[in-house]
């Protein structure tokens, strides 16, 4: 019998370092620059939040985080909008790496990272800070565990240590079942990112005004691309449960198993 030819798999730079995935990598990354650099901007130059600001670097770099962490977490699901992103990938392929969704996923799932450690370690500077100054009657524990934001970044934490670890290529082809049910922790991380502002930490006024909340609410934008993943899943579950009949099932010498089926509501394109 004559032995299989080994297929050898590309190193993983040259998969990742084509020309169209750099181009579309340094766009993006681009875009989060300016983004970073609006929020930094935005906070500093602010006259209402002039005591926050007394913390200098750390809020703002927490600031101009957070608003790249609340564009990151709308776009992380505009690749698992499968039936969506089927409807529009031929004529949105310019735009976005829609015929490599996953790939998609996972860049701005590394993004999503990245400012979540430059986020969360200017935030617990900034904590330390308002208690050691006392620009608020604040210690630093009451704002990490007592207060909306505190509780909620570090419930996401946790679950972003989850899903990430159990992401790894090798976990995941090891136990796909810890990769498939921590991912669906997902939910309570978009809960969290929803509602992560409602202890309006960044608050402030001008001399004679009311202190009001002045985050960048960037909920209004991100809870709608929630809505949208959820009646997608509610529309895959409705296919789901259409009629299908298994006509046969065959296993082959190599010990892959072949199964045959029939759904007439299943449309594809060969």
């Amino acid at each position: 019998m004559a032995s299989r030819p080994v297929v050898k798999e590309q190193p993983w730079y040259i998969r990742e370092f084509t020309g169209r995935k750099l181009a579309w990598n340094l766009f993006y990354y681009a875009g989060h620059i300016a983004i970073f650099s609006y929020g930094w901007w935005k906070q500093a130059s602010d006259p209402k939040l002039a005591g926050l600001n007394t913390l200098k670097f750390s809020v703002w770099s927490s600031r101009g985080a957070g608003l790249c962490l609340g564009v990151d977490g709308a776009l992380i699901l505009i690749p698992v909008l499968r039936n969506i992103v089927t409807a529009v990938r031929p004529s949105l392929t310019w735009l976005f790496p829609a015929d490599e969704n996953l790939w998609f996923h996972r860049q701005i799932a590394y993004s999503l990272l990245f400012f979540t450690i430059v986020h969360t370690t200017a935030h617990y500077v900034n904590f330390i800070n308002v208690e050691r100054t006392q620009i608020r009657k604040e210690t630093a524990w009451e704002i990490h565990y007592t207060m909306p934001g505190g509780f909620t970044g570090h419930v996401m934490l946790v679950i972003m240590v989850l899903m990430y670890t159990t992401a790894h290529q090798k976990i995941r082809q090891q136990c796909f079942e810890a990769f498939w049910y921590t991912h669906h922790l997902a939910f309570f991380f978009m809960l969290g990112l929803y509602t992560h502002a409602t202890g309006c930490f960044v608050r402030g006024a001008l001399p004679g005004e009311p202190v009001a909340c002045l985050g960048y609410f960037t909920w209004r934008f991100t809870t709608w691309w929630g809505i949208i993943y959820f009646f997608e899943r509610v529309y895959r579950v409705i296919r789901s449960r259409r009629q299908t009949k298994m006509t046969g099932v065959l296993m082959h010498p190599s010990g892959a198993m072949e199964i045959r089926f029939v759904k007439p509501s299943m449309k594809y394109k060969a």
